[in-house]
């Protein structure tokens, strides 16, 4: 039986936001986890300590979904139009 260890890659506020990264990573081939406080998760929280969703993924996978991350939230930020301009 193979073992892998698992680390943080990314924290979210909820778990519906991680679990949107980890579908994310997943169709990249990374095989990846939601882990949030149990407390938070049967409340439904999504802010403060309680609230906090981790990614985690294959230690191995790491640096490869960090890679990803950070490609899919520089694309997302050009999306977004910070102008004061009306249209």
């Amino acid at each position: 039986m193979t073992t892998f260890n698992y680390v943080d890659v990314y924290e979210a506020q909820g778990f519906l936001a991680a679990e949107m990264i980890r579908l994310y990573l997943e169709s990249a081939g990374i095989d990846a986890k939601v882990a949030q406080e149990s407390a938070g998760l049967a409340i439904g929280l999504t802010v403060g300590p309680l609230g906090l969703a981790k990614v985690l993924v294959r230690a191995d996978q790491a640096d490869e979904a960090v890679r990803l991350i950070m490609e899919m939230e520089s694309s997302t930020n050009d999306l977004v139009d910070d102008s004061d301009e009306e249209l």
